[in-house]
């Protein structure tokens, strides 16, 4: 039986978001296309939250990663990882897409051709990297498809899929689906740490999109974006430009 574990995001960087998980370990979700530096910048953090939160395992998902870490390849193996060590990791789960062409998979095997003091393993999904790493197969972040929330005081279930973003005004989210509104006291941070991490992305200070629902980004000014969604009319949400690259990346993936 698969452990739920509740996930609480401490970090976001570039291409990549960093998460305390409640069994006292860490999970590194990676997205996108990310250059030499966007890796180096979001390695350091993640090394320096290894050794202020006293985490030993880290479970590290390429899955919706654009590419391979070729690039990087040698800083990681002579700077980051001696770096992670030092500061207290001693296991680590590598999580690859099989559907990557196998880019991820050569990258890190590479990595791992040289000696490093750290027991680190190589998988293609999420249960069998968090049962080697942490002894039982946890709950995959990026697989709840069906949402719980207090709304005007009663429980609302939702499926994800039915919705379209969220927003933040007035100390209240709104969920927008097709036809409705649900309004929640829930923060949008607390929203990230329950919803998929596949389908969900936050966009803006005010938004959280599902991003299987845009048919459309735009170009408006100054770096930002407005995305339109799937039956939606004209409709749009704004995107930041500290976010507009991540996800042009990924929906050019899809």
């Amino acid at each position: 039986m698969r452990k739920n574990v509740s996930y609480e995001k401490i970090f976001e960087g570039p291409n990549m978001v960093l998460y305390y998980v409640s069994n006292h370990m860490l999970y590194a979700e990676w997205y996108g296309n990310p250059s030499a530096q966007s890796v180096k910048e979001s390695s350091q953090s993640k090394s320096e939250l290894v050794k202020k939160t006293g985490c030993q395992l880290l479970l590290n998902d390429t899955r919706r990663l654009i590419g391979s870490w070729s690039d990087s390849i040698e800083w990681l193996r002579e700077v980051h990882f001696p770096n992670l060590i030092a500061n207290g990791l001693q296991r680590m789960a590598h999580v690859y897409s099989i559907d990557d062409d196998m880019e991820s998979f050569h990258s890190m095997n590479t990595f791992l051709e040289y000696p490093i003091d750290l027991e680190v393993q190589v998988f293609t999904d999420f249960e069998s990297a968090s049962q080697w790493l942490c002894g039982e197969p946890l709950r995959d972040p990026k697989n709840s498809n069906t949402l719980s929330i207090k709304s005007n005081g009663r429980i609302v279930k939702l499926n994800c899929e039915d919705i379209l973003f969220i927003s933040r005004f007035d100390r209240k989210s709104i969920i927008q689906l097709k036809d409705e509104e649900i309004i929640s006291p829930m923060s949008l941070s607390q929203f990230e740490e329950i919803l998929p991490m596949s389908s969900f992305m936050r966009v803006h200070k005010s938004y959280v999109i599902n991003v299987k629902k845009i048919n459309n980004l735009k170009y408006h000014a100054g770096g930002y974006y407005r995305a339109y969604f799937e039956d939606f009319g004209n409709a749009f949400v704004t995107v930041s430009k500290l976010h507009s690259r991540g996800l042009k990346e990924i929906l050019d993936k899809q």
